[in-house]
This record gives structure tokens, sequence and C-alpha cells, in this order.
């Protein structure tokens, strides 16, 4: 926890030049100049796009996204671009009357699913041996 990590072990000893995260410290550098293109594009071309994207959401995002194989992502990416820019766009009303309860509606679609799951596959143990379980599916070959 971050108690021990400030009090037994040390800050200097953790994110030191020679500690084990000293690499992390960099971001900080990352974080400061990553706005800066964004945000002189956007005084160039005022009232476009570029007015709406702001970093620090961006990369506070990726930080609080959950594990999964690489496929997922796209997907993740697709549904989130159709609800939160098409229909957001194009059918406003529909959007400003179902977005949180279609949202609601698909968490809890993943958890009945998880649960479901569980207790058909994990609760008695059955394997299933297919070219979807292993890994992400990337059989390139190494130099």
């Amino acid at each position: 926890s971050a108690s021990v990590i400030w009090g037994v072990i040390g800050p200097n000893r953790m994110f030191g030049s020679e500690g084990y995260y000293s690499s992390l410290l960099w971001w900080f550098l990352v974080g400061l100049l990553v706005p800066v293109p964004f945000w002189l594009l956007s005084r160039r071309f005022p009232g476009t796009w570029l007015q709406y994207i702001h970093t620090p959401v961006i990369l506070g995002a990726t930080a609080i996204m959950p594990p999964a194989q690489p496929v997922m992502y796209p997907t993740w990416f697709l549904v989130g671009f159709i609800f939160q820019f098409v229909i957001y766009r194009y059918r406003h009303q529909w959007w400003t009357k179902y977005n949180y309860v279609l949202s609601a509606a698909l968490d809890s679609g993943v958890a009945i699913a998880g649960i479901v799951i569980f207790f058909a596959f994990q609760y008695h143990p059955v394997e299933l041996d297919w070219w979807g379980t292993k890994g992400d599916c990337a059989n390139f070959k190494t130099l």
C-alpha cells in the first residue's frame, strides 16, 4: 500500500535514480509536453474538432482501463465511437433518452454473462481447447 511505500521502503528507493520505478518519472515530462501540440493546433485552427482533445483526460483514462486482450480494444473503441459520437451527433434525442439506460444494460449484461460462464464452465471444470483461448492469437515469428 502507499503507507508501506512511503513509510517503510521510502520514495527514494522506489522512484529515485537507482529505484525500481525511476523510469516512471519520465512520464511527468511526457504529461507536460503532450498537450502542447494540440493546444497550438487548436489555436491555429479555432472551432475545429481539435478543441475537444483533452490529453489529461485521455492519459488518465488509459490509466484506469481494465486489462484485456489486444483484440478487445478495437471493439471497445468502435462501440464508444458509435454511441458517443455518431448517435450523439445524428440522433441526439434518442441518445439523451437512452444512452445511460443502454450503458447500464451493457454493464449488467457483462456481469450476468460472467455469472453464467462461471457456472457453465468453471463450477464444474470444463476445458475448452481451441485457437481463441491461446492468448491474443498473434502467431508471428520473432527475429
